[in-house]
């Protein structure tokens, strides 16, 4: 996938020139998030990584007319403190966000170092660049691709892989009767080429999402349940990922 890894650099340097060429408008923002989950669930890969709760938060900065922005996202595990016990993990991530025809196509990209601590079953730091593609809705769904090539800053310790995500989004109101709450569904399906060591697989899993968001004051709060269900190669035999259900929620407030 190294060919990958330069066109997806190149694209990223276009972004940036054009960003750069609307410095002057500057505006930025910052957004503190922080969330509980009865399981750390990999987004992208479906892999579990630990399997009792965590709490996950991050803070992005980032520059609107441009869409660079850079964030720090965090795992932790509440049993053993900070690096003393899996379910820790540090991301330093930057990128930039850019819409284009009327905001009907959007296209978020960039690098993050992944300092992974004593995840289960995961040894060894990634460097890992990102492409997220939103497509144009069609009758109210929104369809979206998202990958991702993890380059190991080790082999000998960590291999690396390519890994892919195919989803949909769609929203619905609930009836008047029922508080009219805007219920956000997300399916999607993911494979990887053998990555973090694994057998290959065209599609590793399926899952879907469920979320809401209330707002309160300027809190956006964010309960959501997830469904996972493997269809690759089980885990004792080379598999990625397993069934799993697991629920969450997030707090998002924004600084600037």
């Amino acid at each position: 996938m190294k060919k990958f890894s330069v066109i997806l650099v190149g694209v990223f340097m276009l972004l940036f020139s054009a960003a750069i060429a609307q410095a002057e408008e500057a505006r930025l923002k910052a957004n503190l998030d922080f969330g509980y989950f009865s399981r750390y669930i990999g987004g992208v890969n479906g892999k579990t990584f630990y399997d009792h709760s965590v709490f996950q938060q991050s803070i992005k900065l980032a520059d609107t007319p441009t869409g660079l922005y850079f964030q720090i996202w965090s795992s932790y595990n509440p049993k053993g403190g900070i690096n003393s016990d899996f379910g820790d993990e540090i991301d330093y991530i930057v990128g930039i966000y850019r819409n284009f025809y009327d905001g009907k196509l959007g296209i978020d990209m960039g690098y993050a170092f992944y300092n992974l601590y004593d995840l289960k079953n995961t040894e060894g730091d990634l460097d890992i660049i990102y492409l997220k593609v939103d497509l144009p809705e069609v009758y109210q769904i929104k369809p979206y691709i998202s990958i991702k090539e993890n380059i190991p800053r080790d082999k000998d310790i960590r291999e690396g892989g390519f890994m892919y995500n195919l989803g949909v989004k769609y929203s619905f109101d609930l009836p008047a009767a029922l508080t009219g709450q805007t219920v956000n569904m997300n399916l999607l399906a993911g494979g990887h080429d053998g990555a973090l060591g694994k057998k290959p697989e065209m599609i590793s899993f399926v899952r879907l999402v469920i979320a809401t968001t209330f707002k309160i004051w300027k809190f956006d709060i964010t309960p959501e349940v997830n469904f996972q269900k493997r269809l690759g190669h089980e885990k004792e035999n080379g598999g990625m990922t397993e069934d799993k259900v697991w629920y969450g929620i997030n707090f998002s407030v924004p600084l600037l």
